[in-house]
């Protein structure tokens, strides 16, 4: 039996993002996958920890070409490869764009 939590599926997605936070200097990171819920962030070994405030800059789809998007999220689980985040609080436009990503697969 899986002991994933997530909701919805996931799409692999290797794109480069800005990763910051108050517990975390911004830094550029890969990401792995990404779900309408959240994203995985290769990160290597970090100092977050489950629960920590992050942003995610990056760069989605828009009417005009890309956009970038400041994501909000939380750590939702952090591993020696990265930490996999939960989106919070996405604005109607935001939330629109990474489903217009994920659906333009």
């Amino acid at each position: 039996m899986s002991t994933d939590k997530r909701e919805s599926a996931r799409m692999a997605l290797r794109r480069e993002v800005l990763l910051g936070g108050r517990h975390l200097s911004n830094q550029f990171c890969q990401t792995r996958d990404i779900s309408p819920e959240g994203v995985f962030v290769e990160t290597g070994e970090t100092s977050l920890v489950v629960n920590n405030e992050v942003e995610l800059v990056m760069s989605l789809p828009a009417q005009d070409g890309q956009k970038d998007y400041r994501l909000p999220a939380r750590v939702a689980r952090v591993t020696g490869e990265g930490v996999g985040l939960q989106f919070k609080r996405l604005g109607v436009d935001t939330f629109s764009a990474v489903l217009g990503l994920l659906y333009a697969a």
